[in-house]
C-alpha cells in the first residue's frame, strides 16, 4: 500500500533545518534502503512543506517516521497529514 505524508513547515525552514538535516535524511535513507521510502522532497519556492511517498504494509511505519523525525521533535513541522494513496498507474507503481 502507498501512503503520502505531507508536512507544513515553519517560515525560513531552509535555515532552521540545518542542525537537524543530516539526521532527518539518515532516517529517510534507512527507509529507502528497506524499500519503504519511494520519494521525498521539499515543496514550494520558497520551501513551505514537504511530501513523502511510502510503500509499506501499514500507516504505522509512516507514523513511526514522524515520531522519530528531528524536524518534528524540534518543532519545524507545524502540521502533518498521512493519507493512503491508491495508485493505479506510473513507472514506479508496483501492485500489492
Amino acid at each position: 500500500m502507498y501512503y503520502l505524508l505531507h508536512y507544513q513547515y515553519v517560515e525560513d525552514i531552509v535555515t532552521k533545518r540545518e542542525p537537524f538535516r543530516d539526521q532527518h535524511l539518515e532516517l529517510l535513507k534507512v527507509l529507502q534502503d528497506k524499500g519503504e521510502m519511494i520519494l521525498a522532497g521539499a515543496v514550494g519556492n520558497p520551501v513551505t512543506g514537504a511530501t513523502f511517498v511510502f510503500r509499506v504494509n501499514s500507516e504505522d511505519t509512516v507514523q513511526s517516521f514522524v515520531n522519530n523525525d528531528p524536524y518534528v521533535a524540534n518543532q519545524l513541522v507545524t502540521k502533518f497529514m498521512i493519507e493512503p494513496w491508491t495508485v493505479v498507474v506510473g513507472s514506479a507503481y508496483q501492485p500489492d
